[in-house]
């Protein structure tokens, strides 16, 4: 499949060529015939797709949105004083007091930032093919925590939640599936 930049200019006046989604190659794999010029066309619909929503996802506004709902994510599950850990960290150290605490706006801010980042530089696979039960689409989930975990072991960092945040990888997190249908 050619890259993304020969893909636009053989298919889009200059003019119109959005800006490339992610800093890195996406990973798109189309079944059952790829390489055909529809094909090439439907890659650069799913670039400009994952592209538009990246933007939507940074602006200002959504960051405060995403914010906000991580926050309050992290607050009500520690007021259910659930006894599952989640992988998320308040303070440097994964001290048991301050497990599941109501994050600070600019804790959760730094992490939402980080998040955002890896998703526009590591996107995760995306598979586009027909799916049979009428599904437009599918993510199937894959271990991104063993994974963290071993980037955290090969460079000798504790596998505690922020190591843990900081080595995970979208690209670990699954596969994205997309129906023909939806990515036309």
């Amino acid at each position: 499949m050619p890259n993304f930049d020969t893909l636009l200019a053989e298919t889009l006046p200059p003019d119109e060529v959005p800006a490339r989604p992610t800093d890195s190659q996406m990973s798109i794999s189309i079944e059952p015939e790829p390489n055909t010029a529809a094909d090439q066309l439907l890659v650069a619909g799913i670039y400009r797709m994952v592209g538009l929503a990246l933007r939507l996802l940074e602006h200002d506004k959504s960051v405060q949105t995403l914010v906000t709902i991580g926050a309050t994510a992290v607050g009500c599950w520690g007021d259910r004083k659930n006894p599952r850990r989640i992988v998320y960290p308040t303070k440097s150290s994964d001290d048991q007091n301050h497990q599941n605490k109501m994050p600070s706006d600019d804790e959760m801010r730094e992490w939402v930032k980080l998040f955002l980042w890896k998703v526009r530089n590591r996107f995760p696979h995306v598979n586009v093919r027909n799916l049979d039960d009428s599904t437009w689409a599918t993510f199937e989930r894959a271990d991104w925590e063993g994974k963290a975990r071993e980037r955290c072991m090969l460079k000798r960092e504790e596998p505690n939640p922020a190591n843990l945040m900081r080595h995970w990888e979208p690209r670990d997190a699954g596969t994205m599936t997309l129906d023909l249908v939806v990515s036309a």
